[in-house]
């Protein structure tokens, strides 16, 4: 076969002399490409089902927290030790006092200052 230029520096030659490495490396490289696409896919599945399970059940922390807080806020009021027992009842008590008052207590639409409603302590 006469060699051919094209463009003056490109060998059709060499090319055709080594046609078999380079659909070798055609496949091996298309092989790569399937194989990082399905780990790929699998890798942002299993992220993405932790983020929703992270999601769903992150909502359950802020409100434990919060507990645990109030729960030492009464502990504080009522001067006890931190390791006396606590009666469930006085402390439940005073968590809806206090969210019967928080809920009396609105922003008024047109000013800053936080007005009360009739009927609230």
């Amino acid at each position: 076969m006469d060699q051919v230029l094209w463009f003056g520096w490109f060998r059709v030659d060499i090319i055709d002399e080594y046609a078999q490495l380079f659909w070798s490396g055609l496949g091996m490289t298309i092989l790569v490409t399937v194989i990082c696409i399905v780990q790929g896919t699998g890798l942002g599945l299993l992220l993405g089902m932790a983020r929703l399970a992270d999601a769903r059940h992150a909502t359950d922390l802020p409100l434990c927290s919060y507990l645990l807080q109030m729960r030492e806020l009464y502990r504080w009021e009522q001067a006890l030790p931190l390791r006396a027992p606590l009666a469930r009842d006085a402390v439940a008590q005073s968590g809806e006092l206090r969210q019967r008052i928080a809920s009396c207590r609105v922003a008024s639409p047109r000013s800053r200052s936080a007005t009360s409603r009739p009927g609230c302590p």
